[in-house]
């Protein structure tokens, strides 16, 4: 099978799990990958390739996260004394060789490494897992800032938030081209179990802005229902249909959001604030 994978032209990767069952000769399997589909840099020749640069490999996806995120965060590695506990074929040795090609100063550390001197070593590390716990509680409490921070961006691309009820069709279009805007990260971070975690937030984020506006209508049932109905409706409008087009989405449900807001008019008569 792997050698199918391998010469198929219609599979552009593969990533393998370990520990392989016991039947299978783990060598062997993991010889059988070229490079360029190893993926996850489990053979041999990626590992080598991670060691000299200039030859074209992938990086693990475990140890390329973790860069990226120090990336994110602006967080320089050249010179930094970098702690891994941990030396598995999977995360540890990988990180420490991807890390040293990117100039930091690595000590590897494993099972036999002294425990005095590996709580040395960690206290002068500059970079290690500690360090991620001086910022979060959880992997999960990451993600929910990741979230957070894209969906600030979303609303900062909201230049006009009065336009909610008062211009409806370019509210939408505002919306869409903020979502088009963090897009890359949108598809990263609410995927799977979290797909519907954006839309939650973008919701109680825009009734926010509209309630400042109109605060009498917190409370009143017909603008809630409406207002999810066209933030949901829009969301997903716009995510399952995109093969038609961005603007003729954008077009479709700037219609039905002035329907929405000819229902709504007269919950706005009065003025804003009162």
């Amino acid at each position: 099978m792997l050698r199918e994978i391998d010469s198929s032209s219609r599979i552009n990767g593969c990533l393998l799990f370990r520990p392989l069952p016991p039947r299978l000769n783990t060598p062997a399997v993991l010889t059988a990958l070229r490079p360029e589909k190893d993926i996850d840099a489990m053979t041999g020749a990626s590992m080598g390739g991670l060691m000299v640069q200039g030859l074209a490999c992938f990086p693990p996806c475990t140890v390329s996260a973790c860069v990226e995120l120090l990336r994110f965060y602006q967080i320089p590695l050249a010179g930094k004394n970098v702690v891994i506990v941990g030396t598995g074929a999977t995360v540890g040795m990988p990180a420490a060789v991807l890390l040293m090609s990117l100039g930091a100063t690595v000590s590897a550390c494993n099972i036999l490494t002294e425990p005095r001197l590996l709580l040395e070593l960690c206290q002068r590390a500059e970079i290690h897992k500690s360090t991620f716990y001086d910022h979060y509680a959880d992997v999960y409490a990451l993600s929910d800032a990741l979230e957070t921070q894209v969906v600030e961006s979303v609303l900062q691309g909201l230049t006009h938030p009065e336009y909610l009820f008062e211009q409806p069709e370019l509210f939408t279009r505002e919306l869409f081209a903020a979502y088009r805007s963090q897009g890359a990260l949108i598809h990263l971070l609410f995927s799977g179990s979290r797909s519907g975690n954006l839309v939650a937030k973008i919701e109680r984020a825009v009734k926010e802005l509209a309630f400042a506006r109109y605060p009498a209508c917190r409370e009143d049932p017909v603008v809630n229902i409406a207002l999810s109905y066209a933030i949901y409706g829009g969301y997903y409008a716009y995510e399952e249909n995109l093969r038609y087009g961005g603007e003729q989405v954008a077009e479709v449900v700037a219609q039905a959001s002035r329907d929405i807001h000819r229902m709504l008019q007269g919950k706005l008569q009065q003025k804003p604030g009162g």
